[in-house]
């Protein structure tokens, strides 16, 4: 947090391999599209210090009013992320208030929506809402907008790099 005074504010701190990607493939993609100077195809090389230190105010003000929320979580974790810790998940599981489900990822890193196992992480959502009766099924007709198909919450295996390995 002392970086973040006054320097850190102006500094941006590198990300760093394996960039939160496991598929080797998908990594090199991400990897050459962030250095490519195009920040809205991959993202940025870097996180700037100013948006470190909103983070941690924002976590403070989370942290502290975790005890009141009562709202069913999912958490979705990479067991071996490269970024963060299952401390994460552990803190999540004994101050949230509310009814919670853990699922813990085993063959990706950090960045779980895009990585190997981001179908399970879209597979897990949606049977979490639906068990809530949340799913698409529980919609009248009237709130389903005709002829939309969902967005995918991921691309197809091999939309960027081919199928990555299992």
């Amino acid at each position: 947090m002392l970086l973040l005074f006054p320097w850190g504010r102006r500094h941006a701190f590198p990300e760093s391999f394996p960039y939160g990607i496991k598929n080797e493939r998908l990594r090199k993609r991400i990897v050459a599209l962030m250095f490519s100077g195009d920040s809205g195809a991959a993202g940025l090389t870097g996180t700037p210090g100013a948006s470190l230190l909103e983070l941690w105010r924002l976590r403070k003000v989370v942290m502290r009013d975790m005890p009141a929320i009562r709202t069913p979580a999912l958490i979705v974790h990479a067991s071996r992320d490269d970024v963060t810790s299952l401390w994460n998940v552990h803190y999540l599981q004994k101050h949230l208030a509310g009814p919670m489900e853990t699922v813990l990822l085993d063959n990706c890193f950090h960045m779980i929506t895009v990585d190997q196992q981001c179908q399970d992480v879209v597979a897990h959502t949606a049977r979490f809402f639906q068990a809530l009766g949340l799913g698409p099924e529980s919609r009248t007709p009237r709130e389903t907008v005709s002829g939309a198909s969902p967005p995918d919450a991921c691309p197809p295996s091999d939309c960027l790099t081919g199928p990555g390995p299992k």
